[in-house]
């Protein structure tokens, strides 16, 4: 009887702890995915879709759809190669400056964030605020709070 009651035991013990690892790995990448530094978004994965989208479901589009629809941004924007510091995409949309970093290259991504702005053709230019791998600036370093904030919240960040 003691024989019984010891295995059954062990097999309730080898089974809870199974489930307890497990709802511990769920709760970890959880709360993985609700971080706004790209130092917790390197992915395995090279697809282009999911790097900018990222687990959050917002990509460079979403973004410039809220500024527009908030009126801060209008009109075609103009692709800019910056890739000099990092970026993958950059889009300019008059004073608004949309980007994209790479996400195999955080350095970038953290020079830029550290310095607060970032010098694009020889002009230096402040950083609104940062989402994930993406970044706001203004070009005429006149930072609107108010499209900071619609950007933010558009990449899922609430302040």
């Amino acid at each position: 009887m003691k024989k019984i009651s010891l295995v059954i035991t062990m097999v309730l013990c080898v089974l809870l702890t199974g489930c307890s690892s497990d709802e511990k790995d769920s709760k970890r990448s959880s709360n993985n995915t609700s971080t706004n530094s790209p130092a917790n978004n390197n992915s395995s994965s090279n697809n282009n879709n999911q790097s900018q989208s990222g687990a959050a479901g917002f990509d460079m589009d979403t973004l410039a759809n809220e500024l527009e629809l908030a009126n801060k941004i209008s009109g075609n924007p103009e692709n800019l190669d910056l890739s000099g510091i990092g970026a993958k995409e950059a889009r300019l949309y008059g004073n608004i400056l949309l980007v994209f970093f790479d996400i195999d290259n955080n350095s970038g991504w953290y020079d830029v964030y550290n310095a607060g702005k970032a010098s694009i053709n020889g002009q230096e230019i402040l950083m609104g605020g940062a989402v994930g791998l993406y970044m706001i600036f203004f070009m005429d370093n006149n930072i609107d709070q108010d499209a900071v904030r619609i950007f933010q919240r558009a990449g899922g960040y609430i302040a």
